[in-house]
């Protein structure tokens, strides 16, 4: 009997273990670009189909640490249009996921643009995802994470940021921090590449509001700013996306080609925009493959070795 009890327990804690995360903030004062927030209160919504996180003042990651470390790392950044947080379906449970094969996960709870309380609205989101990679660089030896395979993975409109990281992460005073944002590799699932028709209105709308300038447009049009040092890039699209046309990750994945970059793009037949971790055992298609052929594609370009995390 007494056997079975630290069995019960060993195993309890072993769970425990495998979902235990910290959470840290990621500016110590008030985040930069940020007004008088003392109003705006942060709010998490339960929906049937995932849960929103609104109204982010205080950006923070929530970190994923695996029993036996891989070396690697990923930056996971949820989407909703710039309007919310797809937080589980697109954070929490694929942070879940990738910490059981061994690799460290970063949620990042990003602010939204708003002008209600903050400045500079459009480079917001930059701004903390940005510090987000520089804080896994800071914490690369005390979370076992090797330096050079550090990744980001984002959704939707936080595929439009994680490929924005990937191209504008030189683009901002580096003298205040001590480590580097970009990213080894960049992973987008059903991403926002425009800020054109054929991007996501939603998503541009909330980031750049109702008249931004050309410049502005072609800035947040992240297929115009790949150049010879972007990052390797794995995409993932729905080619019936209806939300975010698969066309966005076509011409992200040409603009890497022209330039030389490593990349592979998958379209899958099934699915629909927002399949996120896609864990649901009803709903059938190829578009449930992403995971392992991420995992795969981790390991062919040496950015991943399961061995490590099983010693």
């Amino acid at each position: 009997m007494r056997g079975c009890i630290l069995f019960i327990s060993f195993c309890f804690l072993l769970c425990m273990n495998v979902h235990a995360q910290q959470e840290y903030r990621l500016w110590q004062e008030n985040p930069p670009h940020a007004n008088d927030f003392d109003t705006v209160k942060e709010k998490s919504i339960a929906g049937p189909g995932f849960t929103k996180v609104m109204n982010v003042t205080i950006p923070s990651v929530s970190v994923y640490l695996p029993q036996q470390p891989s070396g690697t790392a990923v930056l996971i950044l949820p989407g909703g249009a710039y309007g919310f947080l797809a937080w589980d379906i697109e954070g929490t449970k694929v942070a879940e996921w990738l910490q059981q094969k061994g690799i460290t996960a970063v949620v990042l709870k990003y602010r939204l643009p708003n002008n209600q309380y903050m400045r500079k609205k459009q480079i917001v989101p930059l701004t903390d995802a940005l510090r987000a990679m520089q804080i896994i660089r800071q914490h690369a030896n005390t979370w076992q994470v090797d330096t050079n395979k550090i990744g980001i993975l984002g959704f939707s409109a936080g595929g439009h940021l994680a490929a924005s990281v990937s191209t504008h992460y030189d683009d901002f005073d580096g003298s205040s921090y001590l480590y580097s944002g970009k990213p080894n590799f960049s992973i987008l699932v059903y991403p926002v590449i425009s800020s054109g028709k054929l991007g996501h209105p939603g998503s541009m709308g909330n980031l750049l509001g109702k008249h931004p300038s050309k410049a502005v447009r072609r800035y947040f049009s992240l297929d115009t700013q790949v150049d010879e040092h972007t990052p390797s890039t794995l995409l993932f699209h729905p080619i019936h996306d209806a939300t975010v046309p698969v066309t966005n990750s076509r011409w992200y994945y040409d603009a890497l080609l022209r330039k030389n970059i490593d990349a592979m793009l998958y379209e899958f037949k099934d699915g629909v925009h927002g399949f996120g971790v896609a864990d649901n055992n009803e709903v059938k298609g190829d578009y449930r493959q992403w995971k392992e052929l991420m995992l795969e594609w981790l390991i062919k370009k040496q950015f991943y070795s399961p061995e490590n995390s099983k010693k």
